[in-house]
């Protein structure tokens, strides 16, 4: 929750600044410029604030820095649309891992010759993409590994300097395809030693026409489907809404190589994936609708 919170901030107070050290203090704002380099910090004692520097003006630096986590997941949605050059498979069945969803939207200052204290201490990001359902066993060994590899930092390194402090994955989240399953869209969250898996709405792509016809027709629900079809329909393939759309942020030590190679290994084999096809070809999802934590489900 703190890290979406500071994901959607204009503005970030670090409060009781004088009580860390001047190493804590740097990197806490450089974790905060990491996860959100558009926010402006303010550091106070005391709750000590001028009220104008919690309303930032118009023009600031943000207009010209790096995205949000949020707004890097969201500017790397347009699945199925290759600008690389990459391989383009769409068989619903072929990781676009390797493709154009990565980028390191971190690692910018303010276009002034500024260095933000993302760019400082090397923090950076990347978006995982792929057409093909995690096994849903190997996902969950995966993300025990992301905690324990967490555990395993001595303490004394989390209070040390940024360099140390914010070494390796931060934060993670994003939207899964699960094999276990599969009709319903999950989102995935990773900070610190936290980790949330939730089951969403049913993909679109799992929807019947009635179904879809039904959905639509609640308020605002027909833009936001119309949104899925432009920038996250796989138009030529089968997969439809369904994917895997994951951005990772961390400092030096996380190896962008060795994650996607970790990841990789979730998806489904090409024999799982036959099976997996197999077994779900033509099945529907339930109607289900789930909007501001009221729920609503026929048949």
């Amino acid at each position: 929750l703190l890290a979406e919170q500071i994901e959607t901030a204009d503005v970030v107070v670090i409060n009781k600044a004088d009580l860390v050290s001047e190493d804590q203090l740097r990197t806490v704002e450089a974790l905060v410029n990491g996860i959100n380099a558009r926010a402006q910090v303010v550091k106070g004692e005391f709750g000590g604030l001028d009220p104008a520097s919690l309303f930032p003006p118009p023009t600031d630096r943000r207009s010209s820095a790096a995205p949000s986590a949020r707004e890097a997941q969201g500017n790397h949605s347009q699945l199925g649309h290759n600008t690389n050059g990459d391989c383009q498979d769409h068989d619903c069945g072929h990781s676009h891992g390797h493709g154009n969803g990565h980028g390191h939207g971190h690692s910018h200052g303010g276009g002034r010759g500024e260095v933000s204290p993302a760019q400082r201490y090397g923090i950076s990001s990347f978006v995982y993409r792929a057409r093909r359902p995690f096994d849903s066993a190997r996902f969950q060994a995966f993300v025990d590994g992301l905690q324990a590899k967490r555990l395993s930092v001595p303490l004394g390194a989390l209070r040390g300097p940024p360099e140390s402090a914010l070494s390796g994955l931060m934060r993670a989240k994003g939207t899964c395809w699960l094999s276990s399953a599969p009709l319903h869209e999950h989102s995935w969250s990773f900070a610190g030693l936290t980790a949330t898996l939730k089951q969403g709405n049913p993909w679109w792509a799992a929807c019947s026409e009635q179904h879809i016809f039904l959905r639509a027709a609640y308020p605002g629900m027909q833009g936001i489907y119309d949104q899925v079809r432009a920038e996250a329909w796989d138009q030529e393939g089968g997969c439809g809404d369904r994917r895997q759309e994951l951005v990772f942020i961390g400092g030096p030590g996380m190896v962008e190589e060795v994650l996607r190679a970790e990841i990789d290994a979730c998806l489904l084999t090409e024999a799982e994936m036959e099976v997996f096809t197999e077994a779900n070809h033509d099945v529907v999802a339930p109607f289900e609708l789930s909007i501001g934590g009221v729920s609503m489900r026929m048949g």
